[in-house]
């Protein structure tokens, strides 16, 4: 097993670690078809590592808390792009969120 950034840096010398760092961060690298942000996450012998940078990048996020869970079945919400945790009112998602507003 290696590295995730290794292996990618190995298969594209022209790249530079920083690349390679950013290409995983934004999602433009998938193991077998799984698309892995890691830059550490470990890379079995065998796995189909692709780099892709024509994928559309997706922002990275740094969250001021750690991430429990995250699920890409909600749908329909109308609080899209919020933290989804079923029973908290729109006030704790605002917050949660960083937009600290008054009611």
């Amino acid at each position: 097993m290696s590295r995730l950034d290794k292996h990618v840096r190995a298969a594209h010398p022209d790249l530079s670690w920083r690349q390679v760092r950013e290409a995983i961060e934004k999602s433009q690298v998938t193991i077998d078809g799984h698309v892995e942000r890691d830059p550490g996450a470990k890379v079995a012998g065998g796995a189909k590592v692709v780099l892709d940078i024509s994928r559309p990048a997706k922002a990275l996020v740094r969250a001021p808390f750690v991430i429990l869970h995250e699920d890409d079945d909600i749908a329909n919400s109308p609080y899209e792009g919020l933290v989804g945790v079923d029973g908290m009112s729109p006030r704790v998602l605002d917050v949660l969120n960083g937009q600290s507003r008054c009611e």
